[in-house]
């Protein structure tokens, strides 16, 4: 998993996908677990669905690809999966970017 421009690309089972920060994927993921809150609540339940349907919405994938994105998670391991999708809701959290610690070393300077 890498954050490059604004993005997270991770790897599932030797499947790569591109994972961004849009409005788009952010609607679809809070409309499923009602919000980003529930978003990363649902993680911690290491489930391949919930994981699958975020990986989905943050690559823009087409609908029928999430039975292929749910099979690539349990490829890779949902441990594994989780950990590399965690970035993605927290990018979603703050897409410009700057955290609030880069931020406040900034002011340092």
């Amino acid at each position: 998993m890498s954050l490059v421009n604004q993005e997270v690309i991770i790897d599932l089972g030797g499947v790569v996908y591109e994972l961004r920060p849009t409005l788009k994927a952010m609607k679809k993921i809070q409309a499923r677990f009602g919000g980003l809150a529930g978003a990363a609540e649902a993680l911690k339940q290491l489930n391949s669905e919930h994981i699958a349907a975020i990986v989905s919405a943050g690559s823009n994938a087409a609908p029928r690809d999430i039975a292929d994105i749910e099979e690539a998670v349990f490829s890779q391991g949902i441990a594994s999966a989780t950990e590399q999708v965690v970035p993605y809701i927290t990018l979603l959290l703050n897409p410009g970017g700057e955290d609030e610690a880069s931020s406040d070393e900034a002011k340092k300077k």
